[in-house]
C-alpha cells in the first residue's frame, strides 16, 4: 500500500507533528548506528535526554522504534535500555533505468532489500521510464506502507531531484520532470538522482563509507565516473556535472592527455583483449586475471596505468580517508590492487600513500538499492 508520508494517515506525519526534528534525527541515528541508549542519543544529537525520551515515546507509539531489555554497563549506574528502529514498518521502492529495462527493489528504512524485480521498457523516454517505474512499484507492493520511491538514471539531475538536466544515456528530453507522472499515480514522493550519486549515498549511509567522513568513489564501466564525499556531503559542483562528464584527464600510451572516458571503458578494455588474442568477454577476462593468467593481468595493468594519473589527482586534491572503486570493470583490479597502490605512491603525498583502496562487489540490483536509499534519505529530511 502506498501512503504519502505527509498525509495525516501516515505514522511518519504523526511523528513529525508531535516531536518533529528530534524524532527524525533520533530515528536516523537508530537506522545507521543500531540499538542505542537514550543518554547516548542525547549526547550524539546535542539535545537533552528529556527531549530524546519524548521523541522515543512517540516513535514507539507509532511503531517505528522499540525499547529493548535493560543492559548493565560497567559496575555502577542504572542499567541502559537500548532503543532500536523498527525498520520494516515503512518501506520504499528503488528503481534503476538501464537500456531496455527498469530494475527495482523494495527496501526497508535501513536499506535492506526485501524484494527485487525487473520490467522491460522499449525506450528510455520520460513516459516509458514512468511506465516502467509504476509497473515495478505495483509489482513490489506489499502489506507494509510504501512511503517513497527513488529513481536512479544515467545523467545529470537538477538539485530539485526531479528534473533532467543532461543525459547521453536516456532518450528523455533535458528539462523534463521525470517524476510528476509517477507521483500523481502512486501518491507518494518520488525523487530522481544520478545513478552514481545514488550508489555514493548508499555506500556513505550503509556501506564502507559510513564510518568515514570523506571518501572518493570512481566507477569504471561504459565510461569513468567519480564522486567526492567531503565531511559527509557529496560534491556536485556549480552545474551538477562534477565527476560525471567523462572528461577527467588521464594519459594514453604516448603520454598525451586524454579524457578518461575514452580510455577507461569496457569497449577499450575488450579491444586490449583482442590485441592479445584473448576472448572479447569481460567475465572471462576477470576470471582469467583472478587465476593469474599473464595476458589477462597485462590487461589489468593497462587499466591501472590509465587509472593512476586520474586517481592520484583526485587523491591529492581531496585527501580522502578511503578510495572506493566500483563498476563492471572494478573486479578486474582486485588481483592488481597492490600494483595500483604502488603506482599511486609515487604521485601522492607521503601521508596519502596509506589511504585504503576498496574494490566494491556490487551486483546489478545494487543500483536500484542505491535509489531506494535516496528515497529513505529524502524521507528523513521531511
Amino acid at each position: 500500500m502506498f501512503i504519502d508520508p505527509r498525509s495525516p494517515d501516515s505514522p511518519w506525519h504523526r511523528v513529525l507533528g508531535t516531536q518533529g526534528d528530534v524524532a527524525r534525527r533520533v530515528l536516523d541515528v537508530l537506522l545507521t548506528d543500531g540499538p542505542t541508549a537514550r543518554t547516548r542519543l542525547a549526547d550524539r544529537l546535542g539535545v537533552t535526554t528529556s527531549s530524546v525520551t519524548k521523541a522515543v515515546r512517540t516513535l514507539t507509539t507509532e511503531g517505528l522504534a522499540e525499547i529493548g531489555p535493560a543492559v548493565v554497563s560497567g559496575t555502577v549506574g542504572r542499567p541502559l535500555q537500548p532503543v532500536s528502529a523498527r525498520a520494516d514498518e515503512l518501506n520504499v521502492i528503488g528503481c534503476k533505468v538501464v537500456p531496455g529495462w527498469v530494475l527495482g527493489c523494495r527496501a526497508n528504512l535501513m536499506g535492506d532489500v526485501l524484494a527485487r524485480g525487473e520490467t522491460r521498457i522499449p525506450a528510455t523516454t520520460a513516459q516509458w521510464i514512468a511506465t516502467g517505474c509504476l509497473e515495478m512499484a505495483r509489482r513490489l507492493d506489499a502489506d507494509r506502507p510504501v512511503v517513497g520511491l527513488g529513481l536512479g538514471v544515467g545523467g545529470t539531475i537538477a538539485r530539485d531531484r526531479r528534473t533532467l538536466v543532461l543525459s547521453s544515456a536516456l532518450e528523455a528530453t533535458p528539462g523534463q520532470d521525470l517524476v510528476a507522472d509517477i507521483e500523481r499515480e502512486l501518491g507518494i514522493p518520488v525523487h530522481v538522482e544520478n545513478d552514481l550519486r545514488s550508489l555514493v549515498e548508499m555506500e556513505g549511509r550503509i556501506g564502507v563509507g559510513r564510518h568515514v567522513g570523506s571518501f572518493i568513489m570512481v566507477t569504471l564501466g561504459e565510461g569513468v565516473g567519480a564522486c567526492i564525499v567531503d565531511h559527509g556531503h557529496a560534491v556536485t559542483g556549480a552545474t551538477g556535472e562534477a565527476g560525471l562528464s567523462q572528461w577527467m584527464t588521464t594519459l594514453d600510451e604516448d603520454g598525451r592527455l586524454q579524457p578518461g572516458g575514452r580510455l577507461l571503458n569496457t569497449l577499450a578494455i575488450l579491444e586490449q583483449c583482442a590485441a592479445r588474442d584473448l576472448p572479447a568477454d569481460l567475465d572471462a577476462l576477470i576470471r582469467s586475471a583472478e587465476s593469474g593468467d599473464p595476458q589477462a593481468l597485462e590487461v589489468a595493468d593497462w587499466v591501472v596505468a590509465r587509472l593512476v594519473p586520474l586517481l592520484a589527482s583526485l587523491v591529492s586534491f581531496t585527501d580522502p580517508q578511503l578510495i572506493l572503486l566500483g563498476g563492471e570493470l572494478s573486479p578486474l583490479l582486485t588481483p592488481v590492487t597492490d600494483h595500483l597502490a604502488a603506482r599511486m605512491a609515487g604521485l601522492v603525498a607521503p601521508l596519502q600513500r596509506t589511504i585504503p583502496i576498496h574494490i566494491a562487489d556490487w551486483e546489478l540490483g545494487d543500483w536500484a538499492r542505491g535509489a531506494a536509499v535516496i528515497a529513505v534519505e529524502e524521507l528523513l529530511r521531511v
